[in-house]
């Protein structure tokens, strides 16, 4: 750490900065702002010693304190014959010290030869203010080298430099070449009445001094041409036309791998004649690189007309009742959300006809009605058959199964149970369900709900006065409650009309609603609960 000076770098308007070194005097401290003397501050030495600039600095300023013991005055001078006090011999001491405490930190900052050697080492730092170099031997700054690099990368903004004389009789005759600034001989192309000279041999380039020596001997009169190779004229993005390149001049050798970007080529500069067959291949071109504007002819997508029309970004749009029967696979099935505003889809007979909606299966047809309220049910109208060869017509024939569902048992009476599901059952009264879990058959067997108690209780007539009731069930509405089947013998017709799952008792259940029927099995007949008009 510096014993003479400490260095800060300020914060926004930091105006007060602190140091621990010793000093003769006063004006020995020093204070620097990014390397400039400023005495626009004050001293302070207690409670400790620091500086006060009178303006607070700038963010990111190196602001140095430092001491300067004026090593070109003399602190002290002594009288001969005078008597020699210790402050004074010590005063003169600490001059001298702090001088040279001084002098050896400034030289231990400065650029030393390293260890061992004849070199210079820089400590990893950076050489600050280093002017732009004139001769080869000299530093060069960042800027130059970038500059360098970038014209051997893109090109010299300048052709190559030439310079023109005329031979003076003699050997080692020199000529000046202004500006040239390559080392090396083999950077020049000397000719001398039009035949090329060989470097070094022939001739040597001093570019410090801007000299040419042309060592054989000349009669004088000769036509001596000097060009400096280097960076030729650059051939920037962009710059590359049709007109620039032969035909059939690019082929898959001339190109390295994804070397023709967007940018290389000028809108419409590739056209057919400008390239070999086979010449450009998906791996010379990258994503992207060839758009609409890059291509002579750019590519325009075509309109269609007819039953299928299209626009000319290749948007296509079915015309207007160019769907017809014809045109659809009967094999195929559909989903149909509603043809007209208000979900219905009409079948309107326009001429003399019978329109028909027909539904064909190999196992029979079904149209369902679904009710998706909250109070709704599922119905279906659907034929089938049966091992007889005998097809049916049933009304109220679902065939949808649920998923099991736990229950417990919560009471019962003489004639119905009450049983409690785990979560919200969803059943209507009138579903049915599938008991199972009991070890009473009575109990596992089909069940319709004839009660809903709640949202998660259901009632069900009584199949057993078992005990061992059923732990779950399962929701099914695979009943056919009525069905019309035909049968050719005509003594069968009680066959033919056939109502399941209607109620039985001695009487008309109390849940039973006015118009619906029940089978009253005193005497096996159907009867219906009367409605009741005010």
């Amino acid at each position: 750490m510096a014993n003479t000076y400490v260095d800060y770098t300020a914060t926004a308007s930091q105006t007060d900065f602190a140091f621990s070194f010793s000093y003769l005097k006063a004006e020995h401290v020093k204070v620097e702002i990014n390397g400039v003397d400023t005495a626009a501050f004050t001293l302070v030495t207690s409670p400790a010693n620091k500086v006060v600039l009178n303006s607070g600095a700038t963010a990111g300023q190196v602001v140095r304190v430092r001491r300067n013991s004026q090593p070109d005055t003399n602190l002290v001078d002594f009288v001969n014959g005078s008597v020699l006090t210790e402050t004074e011999l010590d005063f003169a001491y600490q001059h001298n010290r702090f001088l040279n405490e001084e002098l050896a930190e400034l030289n231990e900052a400065s650029l030393q030869i390293g260890p061992g050697g004849t070199d210079w080492d820089a400590k990893s730092n950076k050489i600050l203010n280093v002017s732009t170099p004139t001769l080869t031997g000299d530093a060069a700054t960042k800027n130059y080298v970038d500059q360098k690099v970038e014209q051997i990368a893109a090109g010299a903004s300048t052709p190559p430099s030439k310079w023109q004389f005329t031979g003076t009789a003699g050997a080692n005759t020199t000529y000046t070449v202004t500006d040239a600034d390559v080392l090396g001989d083999s950077a020049y192309d000397v000719s001398v009445n039009g035949l090329v000279k060989e470097p070094t041999v022939d001739y040597t380039v001093d570019p410090d001094t801007d000299t040419l020596t042309i060592i054989p001997s000349l009669a004088g009169g000769e036509d001596i041409v000097i060009i400096q190779r280097g960076l030729g004229i650059p051939l920037t993005q962009g710059t590359i036309g049709t007109t620039q390149i032969d035909d059939g001049a690019v082929t898959n050798a001339k190109l390295a791998n994804t070397a023709v970007t967007a940018a290389k080529i000028l809108d419409g500069a590739v056209t057919n004649a400008k390239i070999l067959d086979g010449a450009v291949t998906a791996a010379k071109i990258l994503d992207g690189a060839v758009t609409n504007a890059k291509l002579a002819t750019p590519y325009s997508h075509p309109n269609h007309t007819g039953d299928v029309t299209s626009t000319g970004d290749g948007a296509t749009v079915i015309a207007d009742n160019a769907v017809t029967p014809s045109k659809l696979d009967e094999t195929q099935p559909y989903s149909v959300s509603g043809f007209t505003s208000n979900g219905n889809i009409n079948v309107q007979d326009t001429t003399n006809n019978s329109p028909a909606v027909v539904i064909i299966g190999s196992n029979g047809g079904v149209v369902q009605l679904n009710d998706s309220s909250a109070g709704g049910q599922i119905y279906n109208l659907g034929s089938t058959h049966n091992e007889f060869g005998t097809g049916s017509f049933s009304i109220g024939h679902i065939g949808t199964t649920g998923v099991s569902v736990s229950i417990t048992h919560v009471s019962s009476t003489s004639t119905a149970a009450t049983f409690q599901t785990s979560s919200a059952h969803g059943l209507k009264e009138g579903n049915y369900v599938i008991f199972s879990g009991s070890s009473e058959p009575n109990w596992n067997s089909q069940r319709e709900i004839i009660e809903i108690v709640s949202t998660t209780q259901f009632k069900v007539s009584l199949a057993s006065v078992s005990t061992d009731y059923p732990t779950a069930i399962v929701e099914t509405d695979t009943y056919t409650p009525f069905t019309i089947r035909r049968h050719e013998d005509t003594s069968k017709l009680f066959s033919m009309i056939k109502m399941l799952g209607l109620p039985q008792g001695t009487s008309a259940p109390s849940w039973l609603e006015q118009g619906q029927l029940w089978i009253d099995t005193t005497d096996n007949s159907i009867k219906i609960k009367p409605e009741v008009h005010s």
